[in-house]
């Protein structure tokens, strides 16, 4: 299992306190019935309006769930509530946080409007668009 790194002062602070739990947790192999790389992988089949697109930077392997809508579901790529933030905005952990940068200015592009982070509430891009525009 490989730990994303504190990317923040609140990331260095705090994974030596969340991610020593995981040091002696492991997870068995697959092999994955679906391999989502850089094309995005339609919902449409199981009725949703949406795709599946592959976000490396928390991990390597994260995906967002985009809807039509302009809904994402981005899992670690935001978060928003404690103990990671007290408001919305990046994560604090990431494996590449430039590759999240890259990913959420496609989101963007792609119209997304509304955000579903792994952690916290959801909240609008706008929160998204503006920490972009300081880095």
């Amino acid at each position: 299992m490989i730990i994303p790194k504190g990317i923040n002062i609140l990331g260095r602070l705090t994974q030596p306190l969340f991610f020593p739990i995981f040091k002696n947790i492991s997870f068995p192999k697959f092999k994955p019935d679906i391999l989502i790389t850089n094309e995005s992988y339609s919902l449409s089949m199981y009725g949703i309006d949406g795709n599946i697109i592959h976000t490396p930077g928390h991990t390597l392997g994260s995906i967002s769930v985009i809807l039509n809508s302009g809904e994402a579901f981005v899992g670690c790529m935001a978060h928003n509530g404690f103990p990671f933030r007290l408001h919305p905005g990046l994560p604090i952990y990431a494996q590449d946080i430039e590759s999240i940068r890259k990913c959420w200015k496609i989101l963007i592009a792609g119209g997304t409007k509304m955000i579903y982070p792994g952690h916290g509430k959801s909240f609008s891009v706008e929160v998204i668009k503006k920490s972009l525009e300081y880095n």
